[in-house]
């Protein structure tokens, strides 16, 4: 009320606030001008940060066939072809609200990958092709989680969200994680050192 008060100018533009109750990702791509859009991935958050995403998430297929076609509109109007990132907050009622799109090819887009959806195979196959070419009959699990595992443990175990017990449990539950593999365990434990003090003044 004491800003107000100083406010000159007759006319004020007030911003809404908004209750953030989660995040919807999607990461796709679009080619022949923007007129063909495929979204490998829809993703939100298993918790929610006030200020920034988290790094655990649920992943599903987007079945909002007029979000799709919305923003193919979008994509249409720019011309755009190439993988992007397109995120939107979602209020207390599930009301969307744009936040930003990224027109690259995300983090995110990994889970795409595990999951055998490439996305940039999908769009070079497509745009060589001039049709559909990304696998997308490929089916998402029900209750399909990913989990950025090296920051999740830095946000909730060191941050003091969740005990240790806990998120090893919900690790071992995820279906996909984004830096240990199996069969190429050299780059987590190449992170994994890079993120110890002594090391990693050495790595850099």
């Amino acid at each position: 009320l004491q800003a107000f008060r100083k406010i000159r100018h007759p006319r004020i533009i007030i911003q809404q606030y908004i209750e953030k109750k989660n995040e919807l990702c999607l990461d796709g791509y679009a080619y022949n001008r923007g007129k063909n859009l495929h979204i490998g991935i829809a993703s939100n958050y298993k918790y929610i940060l006030p200020d920034r995403y988290s790094s655990y998430m649920d992943i599903f297929p987007l079945k909002d066939e007029k979000l799709k076609r919305s923003l193919t509109e979008m994509m249409c109007e720019i011309g755009f072809e190439g993988i992007f990132s397109v995120e939107f907050l979602v209020d207390q009622n599930d009301k969307l609200y744009f936040l930003e799109i990224n027109f690259r090819n995300s983090t995110w887009s990994y889970v795409s990958t595990a999951l055998g959806m490439n996305l940039v195979t999908g769009w070079a196959m497509s745009m060589l092709e001039k049709e559909e070419h990304c696998p997308v009959s490929k089916e998402i699990p029900d209750g399909y989680t990913a989990m950025v595992e090296l920051q999740d443990f830095k946000t909730r175990v060191i941050g003091r969200m969740v005990s240790p017990m806990r998120w090893m449990k919900e690790l071992a539950a995820s279906d996909c994680v984004f830096y240990y593999n199996r069969q190429d365990k050299k780059p987590f434990y190449t992170t994994l050192l890079s993120k110890l003090p002594f090391v990693g003044k050495k790595l850099g």
